[in-house]
């Protein structure tokens, strides 16, 4: 990648595809961008035709108007994929287009953080403004950098196209090009073979390996975060984007059943619901490995 702007991009689209596969619950890859290209307002047709876009302006030391746009066919192909659907819709309906337009603002979203450590440009936010469905909407400028950066998930490679006017682009890439200068990306060198060398280890001794039996007494005050889970479901994206005040989520559980307690993602025990001073409680019923809890044993948890 010559363009510095891009290099630094990149950084952003690297952070945006794992967004984009925690939304899809899928891996999403990326791909060597291509450079970019200069496009007046009226190749946008050709360059893109119909598209789902959204408009972003870039505020602080380096500030501008951008258009983050996907193309007909893979916004059709990502509102499908969102919502379960197995077949992508001709169109967009307005459902689809609610959760492309999450899915985008989430992207968006990694930006200011991205340019912030690749550009070293802090205090830079972005504001996103209004979403369009159709012809891409013009910025003002006569002339535009366009830059496509392809995410694959699956059999699908979605192109995120980014344009930028020629003036804020060219600014991205002096700063750019400044900071990679300033701050050089070591070259890996491989050693030739009169440098390499079999590695040798001090055998240890069994006494050696026995440390004092106090040592538990050195980790008695790590803190351990614990969690109780009352019950967890699963429910489509649709579902999702319809919740509101009021919604009612049915869990996996029947009422009385117990409650699983875990330290730091791990399960260790299994309990029932109690009120203690009116905090909500877990009565431990059974450690994890099989041994009973011991009587009484209770844990207090903020109502």
């Amino acid at each position: 990648m010559k363009n510095p702007a891009l290099r630094a991009l990149n950084v952003w689209v690297d952070q945006s595809a794992q967004t984009l596969a925690a939304l899809l619950a899928q891996e999403v890859m990326t791909e060597t961008p291509p450079e970019p290209k200069s496009i007046t307002p009226q190749e946008w047709d050709e360059y893109l035709g119909k598209c789902f876009s959204l408009a972003i302006n870039l505020s602080g030391s380096i500030a501008g108007p951008m258009l983050l746009a996907l193309e007909d066919e893979d916004a059709c192909s990502l509102g499908a994929l969102m919502l379960g659907e197995d077949e992508p819709p001709a169109e967009l309906s307005k459902l689809h287009q609610e959760v492309v337009s999450e899915a985008i603002q989430q992207i968006v979203a990694m930006l200011p953080e991205s340019l912030a450590s690749s550009i070293q440009l802090p205090g830079t936010s972005v504001t996103v403004g209004s979403s369009n469905y159709g012809p891409p909407a013009d910025l003002g400028a006569q002339l535009y950098q366009g830059f496509q950066f392809p995410l694959t998930s699956g059999d699908h490679t979605y192109v995120l196209h980014l344009l930028i006017p020629s003036m804020l682009a060219e600014e991205l890439s002096n700063s750019a090009f400044l900071f990679q200068q300033s701050n050089p990306q070591p070259t890996p060198t491989r050693a030739s073979s009169s440098e390499v060398q079999q590695p040798s280890f001090q055998s240890l001794s069994a006494q050696a390996m026995v440390g004092p039996e106090n040592d538990i007494e050195l980790i008695l005050d790590v803190p351990m975060q614990v969690t109780a889970v009352l019950g967890t479901t699963s429910i489509s994206m649709e579902e999702l984007i319809a919740l509101g005040k009021g919604s009612v989520l049915e869990l996996d559980k029947l009422a009385g059943e117990p409650v699983e307690l875990y330290v730091h993602g791990c399960q260790v025990a299994i309990g029932e619901v109690v009120v203690i001073d009116e905090r909500f409680g877990i009565k431990i019923l059974q450690m994890s490995n099989g041994r009973a809890a011991k009587r009484g044993v209770k844990l207090s948890m903020p109502a």
